[in-house]
């Protein structure tokens, strides 16, 4: 893949990072296939290509054009999204925190084999086991991932929390949620008292992602 020279450079607003996303996203050949935990309960859905395309590789090209150095996630699951993370930014560091509700619900070391497998590819990570809800602040990061608890509050909670973290972007899974929608608008209007926010919306996405750019690490400060 050839990478623009954009690229080269940071990213400091959500409007170049949408053109450049889009421009990477579509060319990507980047397969989450071969890591797909057979166990994961949406495992027919998560193994076709639309789901490649429009779940694992915007994952990846976010992570290309953004260039974090340490990516924290709210929800790990089976790791598709912190394998699509690392193999576009193979040199960051990942943090992740996990309920661990999907091995209690199915028995299954979900987290355990996330470990396995981001061991075996020697990428630098730590994941956490833990309710995100009991804190307030995430560990200090350049982009925060919020695919955690769907409800409208705690999304609220998850949102805040990654705001004060002082990263420079935040992800927001699931945006085609009416919960989740309302739980980060609730979050900027009300929590954070902002009048305007820089952030975009990337409908063709799997379940739709919203993208907020923070007032943390502008370039002109």
């Amino acid at each position: 893949m050839v990478i623009s020279p954009t690229l080269v450079r940071d990213i400091d607003n959500c409007r170049e990072a949408v053109v450049c996303i889009d421009s990477v996203w579509d060319r990507l050949v980047y397969d989450h296939r071969p890591y797909l935990d057979p166990f994961d309960e949406s495992f027919s859905a998560k193994n076709t290509d639309d789901y490649r395309r429009r779940y694992a590789c915007f994952k990846y090209a976010v992570a290309k054009v953004l260039r974090p150095r340490t990516i924290v996630e709210i929800g790990v699951g089976s790791g598709v999204s912190a394998l699509a993370f690392l193999h576009a930014r193979p040199t960051a560091r990942y943090i992740g925190l996990d309920t661990g509700e999907w091995s209690a619900r199915l028995g299954k070391p979900f987290l355990e084999t996330v470990r396995a497998k981001l061991s075996a590819l020697q990428f630098d990570f730590e994941i956490l086991e833990g309710d995100s809800q009991l804190i307030d602040t995430m560990p200090e990061c350049d982009l925060v991932h919020i695919d955690g608890n769907h409800s409208s509050e705690a999304v609220y909670h998850d949102l805040l929390s990654a705001w004060n973290s002082g990263a420079k972007w935040i992800l927001c899974d699931d945006a085609c949620d009416p919960a989740v929608g309302a739980g980060i608008f609730r979050a900027l209007q009300v929590g954070l008292d902002r009048g305007s926010v820089d952030w975009a919306y990337f409908g063709d996405t799997w379940s739709g992602d919203i993208l907020i750019r923070t007032d943390h690490q502008k370039e002109s400060q």
